[in-house]
């Protein structure tokens, strides 16, 4: 599911989003040199295109945000996020209608504005929209949740995968609007509501600055405002249709830092205690020695019963120091075969993690 999604947003990001811009930027400049008259039959079909693209991508990311909300292990992992979508196959449907309906409106309101301020020169472009991602760093750090929550181990290479997945985060969030990207650890439910009311406010103001400067007779104002109107009432109707528990979650203003040390600190089942460790290690240095106790507290009870949660992938970002050096014998045997390398422990050795691999 993760890897698939992966791929989907690599795509959306690298190649929906610069094509659907490219289009509009082609559209409006070759609207400049005829005198920027009314809609001829080359134009429409230009529209056409334009839509097709939009909707293309809005069915994609409709897609993504559906599979990933009704999938029962999402629902289990994180209940209090996932599971917004109703259980009523019709309004299933209509649901799945509006998220792509948002979807594509977002790419196609965001195209314009990057269009609108491109076209509108003297660096607007840089302006705007990097005063826009200025704030959005600002908030994070205002926040303390600049670091994300994604392991990364190393302090620099932490920061460097972390601008990189708050930047990107951000861009597909202007222009698609997924409704993952509320998460916590992501945008965070307050700010992705205010990103999103102010795509519509930025598309009706770089309408209004493009008109001023490129002194075509008509730029669109009217099918803007068409834009601005439908994004508006398709949210409204989504909100009425997900479940009610979940709306605060679209103006929540917890951390990503904060909610994920909530994990192990609020939670009550095991398996969602131990997320600690998929967790970057920095932001819980207070907690370690907490951890370590539940840990060995645990550890043989674990080995007896062997809970579905203790698997490879969890073995693996648990750090060498958090486990009884004792235990690793049986440890070693059992999971030997998959390639998780706890010799170093057997040895009495806790420097590292037990899931680092052999080297090839």
């Amino acid at each position: 599911m993760h890897e698939m999604t992966s791929m989907k947003l690599v795509e959306v990001l690298f190649e929906a989003l610069p094509n659907a811009v490219m289009q509009c930027w082609y559209f409006f400049k070759k609207r400049e040199i005829g005198g920027g008259g009314g809609w001829g039959g080359e134009d429409i079909a230009h529209i056409l295109s334009i839509v097709t693209s939009v909707m293309a991508t809005g069915f994609t990311c409709g897609v993504i945000q559906y599979d990933m909300d009704v999938d029962p292990a999402m629902r289990k992992q994180d209940p209090q996020f996932w599971g917004i979508i109703s259980d009523s196959a019709k309004i299933r449907l209509l649901t799945f209608l509006s998220l792509i309906a948002n979807s594509a409106l977002l790419m196609l309101s965001r195209s314009l504005i990057w269009t609108f301020l491109l076209r509108s020169g003297d660096g607007l472009w840089v302006t705007v929209l990097g005063s826009e991602l200025l704030l959005y760093f600002v908030w994070k750090l205002y926040k303390r949740d600049m670091i994300h929550t994604i392991r990364v181990d190393g302090c620099l290479a932490a920061s460097i995968a972390s601008f990189f997945l708050r930047l990107f985060g951000k861009i597909i969030c202007d222009f698609t609007g997924i409704l993952f990207l509320r998460s916590p650890s992501e945008l965070g439910g307050l700010y992705y509501s205010f990103n999103m009311i102010m795509t519509q406010v930025l598309l009706v103001v770089s309408t209004n600055v493009y008109g001023a400067r490129c002194g075509c007779t008509y730029v669109g104002k009217r099918e803007v405002a068409i834009i601005v109107i439908a994004w508006s009432v398709n949210i409204v109707l989504m909100l009425s249709m997900i479940k009610g528990k979940y709306l605060q979650s679209f103006y929540d203003p917890t951390s990503g830092v904060r909610k994920a040390r909530s994990w192990f600190l609020e939670a009550e089942r095991e398996g969602d205690k131990a997320r600690i460790f998929s967790i970057q290690s920095m932001h819980w240095v207070d907690l370690r020695d907490d951890v370590k106790e539940w840990v060995a507290n645990n550890w043989q009870q674990w080995q007896q019963n062997r809970p579905d949660w203790l698997n490879g992938k969890i073995l693996s970002s648990i750090d060498g120091d958090l486990v009884p050096v004792g235990m690793f014998e049986r440890l070693s045997q059992e999971y030997k075969g998959n390639g998780i390398n706890t010799e170093d422990f057997a040895n009495g050795d806790n420097s590292g993690n037990i899931g680092k691999r052999k080297s090839r």
